[in-house]
This record gives structure tokens, C-alpha cells and sequence, in this order.
């Protein structure tokens, strides 16, 4: 969902592979590693819903992760799981990375967010 990875042929690369693989490469490597997963319709109803819930947890993570993340809705039913993400580790700017990519992400897909985030209530087991 929020890769930044396209794929292209040989015929249309107007610079050398190799720059074009190491730009990639330094998108893809950076300090906090985040993988997230959400359908086009699930992110609409994030953009239009102001209440999000939010859920983690450390002890389910898959390998090479440190935390399962996980973004709800509320509609006028029920809790709507809306974004599962991957983070590697349990800082504060790990949190801040996922929810830019996010709001990044759905501007880019004319979906824009109506809720406020409050990046200060985020936390970390540690703290």
C-alpha cells in the first residue's frame, strides 16, 4: 500500500539502472522500518470517519517486527478494522513514520483526512 517501488522496463530508463536502484534502495531503507495494509475502500472510510481507535501489541508481532498496529473506525454499527501495519520498533518517531506515510498516501489518492491526530498521545511501552 505505501511502497514507494514501481515497476518499470528497460526501455523506458533514461538513467543508468544501477542510480535507478540505489534511488530506490534509499527510499526503501530508512531508520523506521513500517509495512501497512488497508484496501482503497477501508481508507476511504478512514478519510471520512473523525473517530479512529487505535490498538497495538507487542507480543503477537511477526518475525523482524516489534509491534502489530492497528488503526478502527466507528461507524454507526460497529468497530471496523480499517489498517494493520507492521512496525519495527516501539519509538515514538516508528508512529509518527506510519501515520505520515498514511495521510501521505491518501492525499495522494484524494482521500483526505478529517480526523485530528494527536501525536503526543501516542506512547510506547517503553516510556
Amino acid at each position: 500500500m505505501l511502497c514507494g517501488v514501481k515497476h518499470r522496463r528497460l526501455t523506458d530508463v533514461d538513467e543508468p539502472v544501477t542510480k535507478l536502484y540505489e534511488d530506490e534502495v534509499k527510499r526503501f531503507v530508512k531508520p523506521y522500518k513500517v509495512i501497512a495494509f488497508g484496501s482503497e475502500q477501508a481508507l476511504n472510510l478512514l478519510s471520512i470517519n473523525p473517530r479512529w481507535n487505535d490498538d497495538g501489541t507487542f507480543w503477537t508481532s511477526p518475525a523482524l517486527f516489534s509491534q502489530s498496529y492497528y488503526l478502527h473506525v466507528w461507524n454507526e454499527f460497529s468497530m471496523k478494522p480499517i489498517v494493520y501495519s507492521c512496525c519495527q520498533d516501539k519509538s515514538e518517531e516508528c508512529y509518527h513514520e506510519l501515520l505520515k506515510l498514511l495521510l501521505t498516501y491518501t492525499t495522494k489518492k484524494k482521500y483526505y483526512i478529517k480526523s485530528i491526530i494527536n501525536f503526543n498521545r501516542f506512547r510506547t511501552r517503553n516510556d
